[in-house]
C-alpha cells in the first residue's frame, strides 16, 4: 500500500512556503479530527492523525510547504468511472482539485495511466480463510490424478498389448494357447502399471536388434 501525490520533482525543496491541498479520507489507520477553530470555515479545521500524517508532515518540513485537507465528495479513494474519468481521491488529483492525495492507496493499472506513485512507504499482507472441512473418503479419489483422456488411453493401450503379445505368443509358441493365456497376459500388464509386478514369466515374446526371438 502506497501514498501518491503529483508534484512534477518531489525531491526538490520550494523555494517558499506553499500551501498544499491534500485529499484525505479517513480508514482503519487514518482517524478524522474535527479542531475548533473560528479562522477556519464553519468554525471547525479538518484534520488526520495517523502514520501516513506522519510522513506527511515529515515531507512538508523537508519539502518547505504547509498544507490543508479536503475529503472526496463520495468518500472513496477512487474507481475508473465508465466515461474515462476517477471518482474519489484519485479523480481530485486527476483533475487537479488537489496537489496530491494522501493513502495509502494501492496500484492498478487504471489508476497508473492518470496518477503518479510515490516509492511504497508500507505493506499489507490480505489472506483469506476458511473453515476446515471434515475428511471424506471417496473409493474414486485415485482416478482423480489423471484425466479422462489420459485414462482412456491407458486402459486402450493396455488392451492392445494385450492383444498383440497374445498373437504373437499364438504364431511363435509351440504350445496350445487358450483364452487363459490371454487374461493372465494383461493381467501381467495391468500388474506393471501398478508397480506390483517385476517380471514377465518366461514365454514372454523378446524383441532384440535382430528381430523377433522367442522363448
Amino acid at each position: 500500500m502506497i501514498f501518491f501525490f503529483t508534484l512534477s520533482h518531489p525531491n526538490d525543496r520550494l523555494s517558499k512556503e506553499t500551501v498544499m491541498v491534500v485529499a484525505m479520507e479517513q480508514n482503519h489507520r487514518n482517524k478524522v479530527v474535527l479542531q475548533p477553530d473560528p479562522a477556519a470555515p464553519g468554525g471547525t479545521r479538518l484534520l488526520f492523525r495517523g502514520f501516513m500524517v506522519s510522513v506527511l508532515e515529515y515531507l512538508a518540513q523537508g519539502l518547505n510547504f504547509s498544507f490543508s485537507y479536503q475529503r472526496p465528495p463520495d468518500g472513496t479513494w477512487g474507481a475508473k468511472l465508465p466515461n474515462g474519468s476517477f471518482s474519489g481521491m484519485v479523480g481530485q488529483v486527476q483533475r487537479k482539485d488537489v496537489n496530491f492525495g494522501l493513502g495509502p492507496f494501492s496500484i492498478d493499472a487504471a489508476r497508473y495511466e492518470v496518477i503518479d506513485f510515490t516509492w511504497p512507504v508500507s505493506s499489507v499482507i490480505v489472506k483469506v480463510f476458511a473453515g476446515r472441512g471434515s475428511p471424506e473418503v471417496d473409493p474414486w479419489a485415485f482416478l482423480l490424478p489423471l484425466g479422462p483422456g489420459v485414462w482412456t488411453a491407458m486402459i486402450a493401450s493396455l488392451l492392445l498389448l494385450s492383444i498383440v503379445t497374445f498373437f504373437l505368443s499364438v504364431v511363435f509358441s509351440q504350445e496350445d494357447l487358450s483364452i487363459e493365456h490371454f487374461v493372465t497376459r494383461k493381467f501381467n500388464f495391468i500388474s506393471i502399471l501398478l508397480r506390483q509386478c517385476e517380471y514377465f514369466s518366461t514365454n514372454t515374446i523378446t524383441l532384440s536388434l535382430h528381430g523377433l526371438v522367442a522363448k
